[in-house]
């Protein structure tokens, strides 16, 4: 393929990301959407997707909706439950990016606060203003800016400094 046209791609790629998941142009290497691309697709079903879009429409967080009559097989209700936050019993640590469009700052606010106060062992927003959805995977300084304090934060909860 000529390089115009694997740019073009690229720029495309790239620019409907920053569309869905929030602008952040400078910590993104875009030459890692293909690899990135290839494994999404390889690694999660048709329902998954379709799970996040429903709950993206509903604003809700709750089981998937698979349809009235279903739904009553699955869960005994004609619409699907919402998850039951209060029953987590691992310790939780949740990361936020302030430019986050999918997994905005407040939904990630509400969820941290449905949590059991046992089971909350932090909420850190992470330290760059543009860190969107995608560079919690792709950021050039992503162990800069994420992984060195999730790697603290294992050890921590592993050292049980942080009960539950």
């Amino acid at each position: 393929m000529p390089l115009h046209k694997f740019s073009l791609g690229i720029y495309i790629i790239q620019t409907a990301a920053n569309l869905i998941f929030g602008d952040d142009y400078h910590q993104i290497d875009a030459l890692r959407y293909p690899l990135l691309l290839s494994q999404i697709v390889d690694t999660a079903g048709v329902e998954v997707y379709s799970h996040y879009v429903q709950i993206f429409q509903s604003g809700k967080f709750q089981n998937y909706d698979h349809g009235k009559k279903k739904n009553l097989e699955v869960y005994g209700q004609p619409h699907p439950p919402a998850y039951n936050l209060s029953k987590v019993e691992v310790p939780v640590s949740l990361y936020v990016g302030e430019n986050d469009w999918l997994a905005t700052k407040t939904n990630a606010e509400q969820l941290y606060s449905e949590l059991p106060a046992s089971s909350r062992c932090g909420y850190h927003l992470v330290k760059f203003p543009k860190w969107n959805h995608i560079d919690f995977l792709i950021a050039k300084d992503v162990q800069e800016y994420l992984y060195q304090d999730v790697f603290n934060k294992i050890i921590e909860i592993d050292k049980e400094m942080c009960k539950i």
